[in-house]
């Protein structure tokens, strides 16, 4: 938890440092039940082949790096994190296959002999079959050698030694491929953000009535490679831990692109956690000549809705009004509401698609507007792609809506 959290909610403090700790431990105790799984392969591999040292390497930025080592009591040449370059070693020229995966007698093998391991270790018997994960990348190498030559090693037990690398692989993709994962998705991110690869737009929000706009919703539309849809960009920085600090930086775009202050309304988008991280720098970002709607989207697990709203407390004070967004989408729809009061109630467009076809999206849009009115709260549909849905929605009663029927997002607020 930052430092703000800490300092605006300092009772939360232990609960917050409490869930960390229990993370971190969860972590901690998936990596020791793996590293003692790839221990065990490599047990069990050296003493199938009755040679002195087996080890997993890596392959990485061009140098092979020793992993896990497993090796008799009385011989070990090589330590976990040490490496050597990838072009001096073994394992490289048996993934390219310029060396054999079994080799008896290394001292035979003439392109063995070219390596200066080869006499100096010195190696014997070797065996090394590649680590493929499962989008056929090359993690690195699963090895066994020994001083001195082997001649009973068989293919049979070479088979058997590529199906304990297999094994491993399995081990590391849960561990080193998903770390993988996660560091190409934040290096994405931050660069989107370094770089401000990413402009905002507007989409109206009509009054069905009279077709007039009332407000408009920014939106975030990126240009950074790879392309995604915005949503997609929103998930990878919430899986990489930059939810908020993306969530900062598209509002203050947006906020720059407004070159005076309307009259008619401003909605931005921002996670639970944001708000609660962020509430200085969202107030301080936000205009206070502007009228501003905070939308929190339906989907976004929320653990204390009383923290929750104690950060809108402030927000609410300055007159900016709070949606609940993609109702209908999820589970947490009427909690949501009945837990955070908002102002407005945006229908998810999943519930408006087709609505003049479907008598049970329109059962639940009439409860709907019928319970909004009960609360004093304003209904929103959104995503209105057809003529259709707009006849039958105004029939429904729903005052307002957006949807590229009405007006597609554009620079121009």
């Amino acid at each position: 938890m930052n430092k703000l959290a800490n300092e605006a909610f300092p009772e939360q403090r232990a609960s917050y440092n409490l869930a960390d700790q229990l993370m971190s431990f969860s972590r901690q105790q998936e990596l020791a039940a793996s590293d003692t799984i790839l221990k065990k392969l490599l047990e069990y591999g050296r003493s199938m082949l009755s040679l002195e040292v087996a080890f997993i390497s890596e392959f990485l930025d061009q140098r092979r790096v020793f992993r896990y080592i497993n090796a008799a009591e009385d011989f070990c040449p090589i330590q976990v994190g040490a490496g050597d370059p990838i072009d001096e070693s073994y394992c490289i020229r048996v993934v390219d296959g310029r060396l054999p995966e079994l080799i008896h007698n290394a001292q035979k093998n003439r392109d063995a002999c070219q390596l200066t391991a080869t006499a100096a270790v010195p190696v014997g018997a070797h065996v090394s079959v590649p680590i493929v994960l499962s989008d056929q990348s090359i993690y690195g190498t699963f090895c066994c050698f020994s001083r001195v030559p082997n001649y009973q090693i068989s293919q049979r037990d070479v088979e058997n030694f590529r199906f304990l690398a297999h094994c491993a692989a399995l081990v590391i993709e849960k561990d080193v491929g998903g770390l993988r994962v996660f560091d190409q998705k934040r290096k994405q991110v931050q660069e989107a953000m370094d770089k401000a690869l990413f402009f905002p737009v507007f989409q109206p929000v009509f009054d069905l009535a009279s077709q007039q706009a009332e407000g408009f919703e920014a939106l975030t539309r990126f240009v950074a490679k790879p392309r995604k849809t915005p949503q997609h960009w929103f998930e990878d920085a919430r899986d990489v831990g930059l939810q908020e600090a993306l969530e900062l930086a598209t509002l203050n775009a947006a906020m720059a692109a407004l070159e005076h202050p309307m009259e008619k309304y401003i909605a931005v988008n921002f996670s639970p956690n944001s708000l609660l991280k962020q509430q200085q720098k969202i107030l301080s970002a936000l205009p206070s000549d502007q009228t501003i709607v905070i939308e929190i989207t339906e989907h976004d697990v929320i653990e204390d809705y009383d923290l929750v709203n104690r950060a809108l407390a402030p927000l609410r004070e300055r007159g900016i009004k709070l949606a609940v967004d993609d109702v209908g989408a999820g589970y947490a729809s009427l909690k949501h509401i009945l837990m955070l009061k908002p102002d407005i109630i945006k229908i998810d467009q999943s519930i408006v698609k087709f609505i003049d076809r479907n008598p049970d999206a329109q059962a639940i849009t009439r409860a709907m507007v019928a319970f909004a009115q009960e609360i004093n709260c304003d209904v929103v549909a959104e995503g209105i792609e057809t003529e259709e849905e707009l006849a039958t929605l105004k029939a429904l009663n729903v005052a307002r809506g957006q949807g590229f029927l009405l007006a597609v997002p554009n620079k121009d607020a």
